[in-house]
């Protein structure tokens, strides 16, 4: 999309959310001066959800059964961003630099409780689990690639192509 773009500056953002608090934020910025182009963006996004169930298992011997429920709430972020570097060394081959990075943030905060029920449906046992959990993660990807085409050789395939063509059309 970058390669045949009008040179100067561009950008764009994006702002966006939900019923479950969500938000989310998109921009991004680029510019094309010369043999440079250059071009970053950024995303962001987080959301607070209610989580709630319940679910019935039954013994395999029929001798009671157990009853859960879960009710909490959960807090899910990222961060993303990428940065673009390209030169263009000349018209047919450039150097470019790509990194990509995601920061990412999940948190929850929920109790379960399970009763065990013996076969009439009386409770014979109960446990409380508290769960305040919060996982991290940084991801990061990065890439220096060289680019090049030789148009000579693409040029002669079209040719060929364009005369293997026109020699079938010509036959009787």
């Amino acid at each position: 999309l970058k390669q045949d773009t009008e040179l100067g500056t561009s950008g764009g953002l994006t702002i966006g959310g939900g019923s479950t608090r969500q938000i989310n934020a998109n921009g991004n910025l680029g510019h094309q001066s010369g043999p440079w182009t250059l071009f970053a963006s950024y995303g962001f996004f987080r959301a607070r959800r209610t989580v709630d169930g319940w679910s019935t298992r039954a013994l395999v011997d029929e001798s009671g059964s157990l009853e859960s429920s879960l009710a909490g709430i959960m807090y899910p972020n990222s961060h993303n961003a990428t940065l673009n570097a390209e030169y263009k060394v000349n018209a047919t081959h450039s150097i470019a630099n790509n990194l990509v990075l995601n920061a990412r943030r999940f948190a929850r905060d929920n109790g379960s409780i399970y009763r065990d029920l013996d076969d009439a449906g009386q409770v014979i046992g109960r446990t409380n689990q508290l769960t305040d959990q919060t996982d991290r993660g940084l991801n990061a990807d990065y890439a220096l690639t060289w680019r090049g085409t030789v148009m000579d050789e693409a040029q002669r395939l079209v040719e060929a192509a364009a005369e293997y063509i026109a020699a079938l059309r010509h036959r009787p």
